[in-house]
């Protein structure tokens, strides 16, 4: 083959793959207005699982932290520390450029804090209601 076809070959299958990562873009950027929708209705736990959805659709780094910064938010408003001390360390790790260092590293101190003190989450979220 010559070298014209070979770079026609990888030109396509370069395109190939821009065009699957914006579709998986999209797709992951619709999940995420749907949790935003729910966020802000209130159902918080609904919310998060749709931007977890979200960030295992996502391909870019910006929608990946932005569905990240989302779920330290909704874990925050459902009282599910630890599912918010394991975000804030994805998102430190991975995607520290989208990242405020100094308030997510307090706030993780101070869920440390929760927990050292005896805080404990419920083992279902269904049974959260019940006082332990």
């Amino acid at each position: 083959m010559k070298l014209g076809g070979k770079l026609f070959i990888s030109m396509v299958l370069l395109a190939a793959t821009v065009v699957r990562s914006t579709a998986g873009d999209t797709e992951a950027a619709d999940i995420y207005a749907q949790g935003r929708k729910l966020y802000l209705a209130g159902e918080y736990y609904d919310a998060a699982k749709k931007f977890e959805k979200s960030y295992a659709e996502a391909s870019g780094p910006a929608v990946r932290a932005n569905s990240l910064l989302a779920q330290i938010g909704a874990f925050r408003m459902c009282k599910l520390y630890y599912r918010e001390f394991n975000a804030i360390e994805l998102l430190l790790e991975r995607y520290p450029e989208y990242a405020d260092c100094n308030t997510l590293i307090s706030r993780e101190y101070e869920i440390a804090e929760y927990f050292r003190t005896g805080l404990r989450e419920p083992s279902f979220w269904i049974l959260r209601w019940i006082p332990w």
